[in-house]
């Protein structure tokens, strides 16, 4: 029993968006890029891959720092007001320790 030959190709992009592309084609041409950019090695794209990743989850992880010193100020603000801790934390989404006075 013979194996069929793979004859596909495999194409990494970096495009001028900054944005990454991988895919896989059959035959000798091609296929011509959706937009402006340029054909790189397997490591540039996993490089610049893994930056795309690696920029998304510090973003990801910034928004929600941010979200929870909202949530603490919200808290804090309801605690002040004299709303008892139970609401307060229901109010503001808070989940953290109950800051000390």
């Amino acid at each position: 029993m013979t194996m069929p030959v793979d004859d596909s190709t495999t194409q990494f992009v970096i495009y001028d968006s900054g944005s990454v592309a991988k895919w896989t084609y059959d035959g000798e041409t091609p296929p011509e890029l959706p937009e402006p950019g340029r054909i790189v090695t397997e490591a540039e794209y996993t490089t610049a891959r893994d930056e795309i990743r690696a920029a998304i989850e510090q973003t990801r992880a910034e928004e929600e720092a941010a979200a929870e010193a909202m949530r603490l100020q919200a808290y804090q603000a309801l605690i002040g007001a004299g709303i008892p801790d139970g609401p307060a934390r229901q109010l503001s989404g808070y989940t953290g320790e109950a800051p000390e006075a």
